[in-house]
């Protein structure tokens, strides 16, 4: 992908709040594994889980915070949500699905990286540039699909944007 292009998709997710990035997870999730390899479940009292990769046995949490703050507030509320939500996948769905992922609308720093393996060893933490990572390794079709989704279907359209 190229950078102005890969600079309107970053600016395009990093933009997005709440239920909103939740969905656009969602809608890239469902592209890149498909409607029998991604579960998607309900917006509210999801008891933690925002959808499930099946094959790997997966739930995965979503967090676009409302608005940009300071470091030590933003690192007070990603605290508190990310606990929750572990909570929550911990009480309700480990037992089945073992494994479990925090998912971004920016870049990870160490504070977040800590703080997801203080909980849980085997968690990870997706920020943008993972989010990225999936969208450039999907067919054609799909990022001009996860485009239009974004806003910016017109520049999905455009020959610099294809990989070979």
């Amino acid at each position: 992908m190229n950078s102005p292009t890969k600079n309107r998709f970053e600016l395009q997710i990093k933009s997005l709040r709440g239920f909103d990035f939740q969905h656009f997870v969602r809608e890239l999730y469902l592209l890149k594994y498909g409607e029998h390899g991604f579960t998607v479940l309900r917006d509210q009292k999801d008891k933690g889980c925002d959808g499930i990769i099946e094959e790997e046995k997966r739930v995965i949490a979503c967090y676009g915070p409302q608005e940009i703050i300071d470091t030590k507030k933003r690192h007070r509320e990603f605290d508190k949500k990310v606990e929750g939500d572990y909570n929550e996948f911990n009480s309700n769905w480990k037992a089945q699905y073992p494994n479990w992922s925090f998912v971004i609308n920016h870049e990870s720093d160490p504070h977040y990286d800590s703080k997801i393996k203080a909980l849980d060893d085997n968690a990870t933490i997706i920020g943008l540039s993972q989010l990225m990572n999936s969208i450039e390794n999907l067919k054609n079709f799909q990022r001009r699909k996860i485009g239009k989704y974004l806003n910016i279907e017109n520049e999905c359209k455009h020959p610099r944007f294809r990989t070979p």
